[in-house]
């Protein structure tokens, strides 16, 4: 379901988001704007048993927006897929980091006791980090779309796709429990243990350690494990899926 706020005035878009978690267990937002100190008195917006939020992390490289930093939203970053030789995603294709995937410290929101395991140790961070993880969104791996009042097809990209594809991740997950996840954020990080060549880890995760042939690397640098680029990395949705999500 597709729901438009009257204005992109914070207000109205909050007021879109009160009426999207009356009607979903997923609510996907493809909006975002600088971080205010006023911030946190929203932050509870995205507070609702049994609905999971998440916030496209922006597509302008190292910067923090909010919704996406809130600490009741999944962030999610993008990422490079280009295809296996002979098209599609056959064994060969490769995932890269974006480097317009917005991601950092917040300088408003508190840490996460949770996220704190895996933080790299540069540059420092004690507020909550962002993105949590990442999928397809960078512009060598768009998507058609056709918008027949605005010249037809286009290829359309960022994080506001990567977004949308991990809710898509979420609903399925509810489907085959029966049942809305419920804080759904921690989960992500305990199930993904804290140690990237833990067994946890390598069965729900793709570390994305690379950017994209040519491209020029955005501000942060990438690490094995979480980066301020892709989070967590790109989640292996099948084992994710009927894995940990199944059974939360």
């Amino acid at each position: 379901m597709l729901v438009e706020a009257a204005s992109s005035n914070t207000n109205d878009l909050l007021a879109a988001v009160g009426y999207a978690k009356t009607v979903a267990s997923v609510v996907s937002m493809s909006w975002g704007g600088n971080e205010s100190r006023g911030q946190t008195f929203s932050d509870s917006a995205f507070l609702e048993t049994g609905v999971t939020f998440l916030a496209s992390s922006g597509d302008s490289g190292a910067g923090v927006e909010w919704p996406s930093s809130s600490p009741n939203v999944i962030a999610v970053g993008g990422t490079q897929l280009t295809v296996a030789a002979g098209g599609g995603l056959a064994a060969g294709f490769t995932e890269t980091a974006w480097n317009g995937s917005g991601g950092g410290c917040s300088t408003v929101e508190a840490a996460l006791a949770f996220q704190k395991l895996f933080l790299p140790a540069s540059p420092v961070c004690r507020n909550r980090a962002v993105p949590d993880v990442a999928m397809s969104g960078g512009d060598a791996s768009y998507v058609a779309v056709m918008i027949s009042l605005q010249g037809g097809w286009g290829g359309v990209y960022g994080t506001s796709l990567s977004v949308q594809m991990f809710a898509g991740v979420i609903a399925i997950a509810n489907g085959i429990r029966g049942n809305a996840l419920s804080g759904t954020l921690a989960g992500l990080y305990t199930d993904a243990s804290g140690d990237p060549s833990s067994t946890e880890y390598l069965a729900n995760y793709r570390d994305i350690t690379g950017y994209y042939p040519g491209e020029r690397p955005g501000s942060f640098l990438m690490a094995k494990g979480w980066d301020f680029v892709t989070g967590l990395g790109a989640p292996l949705a099948n084992s994710l899926v009927f894995g940990y999500l199944a059974h939360q």
